[in-house]
C-alpha cells in the first residue's frame, strides 16, 4: 500500500494560527491530496505547535536513535526527553517552529529537518541554548562534548545545498510514501531557491532507506563514515546528495 499524488502538484494553503500561516508561507508550506489505495487523505505540510508532542519526537529520533542516545542520554536525562522539550519550546533544530511537518486530520505523521548551512547555524545555536536549559550547566557541558563527534557521520552542508535529517513516519504509515513525499516537496522548495545540491547521511544498516533515497535519485558519495565517539554499538553512515 503506498502514497501517490493525485493529479498534479499544485497544493492548496490552509490557514490555521496566524503564526502558523505566517510560517507556512515563508517555508513554501501547504497541503498535498494523497491517494490512500481506494480513499483520499488530505496531507498537509507544515510547521507548528501540535498537541502530541511525544510521538513527534519518537518520529524524529527514529532518524539515528544510535546517535541521539550518544548524545543526550546524560545522568537520568535522555534523548526522547529532550527531544520532546524542544519541540514544544519551538526553538532548535527539532523545535516547532523549525521541523517540517507531515499532518493527516490534524495527527502529524511523518517528520523532517531540511536546512542549508545558514540555517544550521541558526538552529543550531538555539539547540545549544535549549539543552543548557534543558540539562543545566554540568550535565549539558556534557552533551556538548559528546556532541563534537556528529560531524563524523553527519555531512556539513553549505549555503547552496540543503540538508536532510530527522526523517521519520509514524509506524502504521510506513511504507506508503509519506517519506517520498517529504523529499519531494522540500526537492521543490530548493530548487525554487537556486540551491545546487540535497544531502543526508543514512545509517549503513538501514539498507531500505538507502534502497529509497537511491530511487529518489541521491547517490552514495561517501561510505562507511566511523562515528569518532565511543558507544556500545559501532555507528557508521554513508554519505549521499543529489544534484539539483
Amino acid at each position: 500500500m503506498r502514497l501517490a499524488i493525485s493529479g498534479s502538484l499544485q497544493m492548496t494553503f490552509k490557514e490555521t494560527s496566524s503564526e502558523t500561516s505566517k510560517l507556512n508561507k515563508k517555508h513554501n508550506m501547504g497541503t498535498k491530496i494523497i491517494c490512500l489505495e481506494e480513499f483520499v487523505v488530505e496531507v498537509k505540510i507544515t510547521k507548528g505547535l501540535y498537541k502530541d508532542a511525544k510521538s513527534i519526537a519518537e518520529m524524529a529520533y527514529s532518524a539515528g536513535p544510535e546517535l541521539y542516545d550518544y548524545m543526550y542520554d546524560v545522568n537520568g536525562k535522555n534523548a526522547l526527553g529532550f527531544l520532546t522539550y524542544e519541540y514544544t519550546k519551538g526553538t532548535g533544530v527539532t523545535g516547532h517552529k523549525n521541523l517540517t511537518l507531515a499532518v493527516v486530520e490534524d495527527e502529524v505523521i511523518g517528520t523532517g529537518s531540511f536546512y542549508n548551512m545558514a540555517e544550521f547555524v541558526r538552529i543550531g545555536l538555539q539547540t545549544v541554548v535549549n539543552i543548557f536549559r534543558y540539562y543545566g550547566i554540568k550535565s549539558g557541558l556534557q552533551v556538548m562534548s559528546r556532541m563534537k563527534h556528529g560531524p563524523s557521520v553527519m555531512r556539513q552542508p553549505g549555503l547552496k545545498e540543503m540538508y536532510v535529517a530527522n526523517l521519520g513516519v509514524r509506524e502504521d504509515y510506513r511504507s506508503k510514501g509519506v517519506g517520498t513525499k517529504l523529499i519531494e516537496w522540500q526537492k521543490e522548495i530548493a530548487i525554487s531557491k537556486g540551491y545546487k545540491l540535497m544531502s543526508l547521511d543514512v545509517a549503513t544498516h538501514n539498507r531500505q532507506a538507502q534502497k529509497l533515497y537511491e530511487r529518489l535519485g541521491f547517490q552514495v558519495r561517501v561510505k562507511d563514515k566511523v562515528f569518532s565517539g565511543k558507544y556500545r554499538e559501532p555507528i557508521s553512515s554513508n554519505e549521499m546528495t543529489m544534484r539539483l
